[in-house]
């Protein structure tokens, strides 16, 4: 059976994205082999392939934070899955293959209620919510948890794990018909007028920003009078996806115009302001795309194509295992922003 993965070799459209073909690597003793079937991608994928992430490694390199699959063999020293078990895992960079050897301690068993192209989806947004809401924030019963960002997957599962620990939460959303959706997770829904047009809505003990700049400002005012330094921002684009607390002098960013921006936060602007038209002009069918190396990457990453938009609607499935049979697909989960809302 043959292996491969999608590299990035250099700066410019999906097209530049290249299919190898791979010879999977033995497992060290501490260990484990994934056979992938999903391979998630984030919009930090795409400001790698474009040049815009500082962390990326040099290239040429295969970008990917997270799979699922089944485990195909262990090291001498792992215990905690066996070959055959279905898992989900982070990669820190490497994802984009379908065969991925990596450290035991970032496997973990498929959750029993997800199949394999869900799970591929959650280690990201799971880990950055538990970073903000269990260890930085310390939410804790009777809290009031304002979420910016209510349907983008770090939200989504944000809110759970406070509503979980006893929180009050509050979920924002840009568009209307999200609400009921929101109300399904037993949080309280707004729109982010109706949130903003409304001033008694305040006395939060955590914020959860998930876009900076100004609205940082608007939002530390909504927050109780003994919490001014309680809005934490997950930080987009960054390898760690980790939560970042932000202090008391947090203001808006440089307007787009300004020159004295930085060039990477224009770049950054301006490739938005790109998805978002794209957004608005093509929909996205959710479908589940089979890896296919004849027009190379591009056609391996439909995601890529389309930028990652989605409506501003979270993750969606993007691609799956060659359904031929003759080789193991590397496949992708498409997945938005977590500046959806």
């Amino acid at each position: 059976m043959q292996h491969h993965d999608i590299v990035i070799s250099k700066t410019g459209p999906a097209s530049t994205l290249l299919l190898r073909t791979i010879a999977p690597r033995a497992p060290g003793a501490d260990e484990v082999t994934i056979d992938v079937a999903y391979s998630g991608v984030n919009f930090a994928d795409v400001q790698m392939r474009i040049g815009l992430y500082p962390d990326a490694p040099r290239r040429p390199f295969v970008p990917g934070y997270e799979v699922s699959g089944t485990v195909a063999q262990v090291g001498a020293n792992v215990t905690q899955v066996r070959p055959g078990d279905a898992v989900i895992a982070g990669t820190y960079f490497g994802g984009y293959s379908s065969t991925v050897t990596i450290p035991a301690t970032q496997v973990f068993p498929l959750p029993a209620r997800y199949d394999l192209a869900a799970g591929a989806a959650l280690p990201v947004a799971y880990f950055t919510a538990h970073l903000v809401v269990g260890e930085m924030a310390r939410v804790r019963a009777g809290d009031r948890v304002l979420i910016e960002c209510g349907t983008g997957g770090v939200g989504v599962i944000a809110a759970q794990m406070a509503r979980h620990l006893g929180a009050e939460v509050t979920s924002l959303t840009t568009s209307p018909h999200k609400k009921p959706f929101l109300a399904s997770l037993g949080v309280t829904p707004y729109t982010q007028g109706e949130f903003r047009a409304d001033p008694t809505l305040r006395g939060y003990d955590l914020v959860l920003n998930a876009s900076g700049g100004a609205n940082i400002t608007w939002q530390r005012q909504r927050l109780g009078a003994d919490r001014p330094d309680r809005v934490h921002r997950h930080e987009l684009g960054r390898h760690r996806r980790q939560a970042q607390r932000v202090q008391g002098r947090a203001g808006p960013d440089p307007d787009p115009a300004d020159q004295r921006a930085p060039p990477v936060r224009r770049q950054h602007r301006r490739v938005r302001a790109q998805r978002a038209a794209r957004a608005a002009r093509s929909g996205v069918d959710g479908a589940a795309h089979p890896l296919d190396d004849r027009d190379g990457g591009d056609a391996a990453l439909p995601a890529h194509r389309q930028g990652v938009p989605g409506d501003r609607g979270g993750r969606r499935p993007r691609a799956a295992r060659d359904p031929a049979g003759d080789r193991q697909g590397a496949a992708a989960v498409g997945v938005t922003d977590e500046s959806d809302s």
